[in-house]
């Protein structure tokens, strides 16, 4: 539905129901899950439970992505990240982000979570697409602790970029020297070589 004024309580009810039977199968039944979710469009059939007026279902739907984010499975991650579908949840709290409430608490505790068990590409998709959003939130330092953990991500990154490149250059040069000490324990053979048939033709033409 749209705003969800037209659906019954009941009705209403049942879908947030549905959604946290839903957010324990992605817990609970990871590998089955996966393909159903996938096949189905469950997470953006899922989000639209943001548009109704009912707290408990914007929270409902937010639980089962917290849900998707909490088993730590690179296919949910990507799956997320392609289909931009943190973003409807982000752009909840931005709305409405000086507001202490419990949706809100529920978005800060997953964001935390993102960040304290470094889910990468996460947190990489929260911070090049909400930069700068999130500056005036100081009642919680979990935006401030993202951006380090991106920074901090990046930095280890690029050195283990250099790091790499250093070890090849590294090999590379070694082996260049391998190359010329056996070159030049070849000359030093081949020369001690010629030096013992040189003096065994001059001792065999002195005798």
């Amino acid at each position: 539905g749209g705003g969800g004024g037209g659906a019954p309580f009941a009705a209403r009810l049942a879908l947030g129901h549905a959604t946290d039977l839903l957010a324990f199968c992605v817990r609970q039944h990871t590998y089955r899950m996966k393909y159903f979710v996938l096949r189905n469009n469950i997470v953006a059939r899922v989000l639209r439970l943001l548009r109704y007026r009912d707290k408990f279902l914007k929270l409902a739907a937010v639980r089962f992505i917290r849900a998707c984010v909490g088993i730590k499975d690179d296919f949910y991650n990507r799956y997320l990240v392609k289909n931009n579908l943190l973003a409807p949840v982000l752009d909840m709290f931005k709305d409405q982000k000086q507001q202490d409430t419990l949706i809100n608490s529920t978005i800060i505790e997953m964001v935390e979570f993102i960040r304290s068990e470094n889910i990468k590409i996460l947190i990489e998709n929260i911070h090049e697409k909400y930069e700068g959003a999130f500056h005036d939130v100081t009642y919680v330092t979990v935006f401030t602790d993202l951006k380090l953990k991106y920074d901090q991500n990046r930095d280890f990154s690029e050195n283990k970029g250099k790091i790499q490149d250093d070890q090849n250059k590294g090999t590379a040069s070694s082996t260049k020297r391998r190359k010329y000490l056996e070159s030049q324990q070849e000359e030093s053979y081949f020369d001690a070589s010629d030096d013992e048939e040189e003096s065994g033709s001059k001792g065999s033409g002195g005798t």
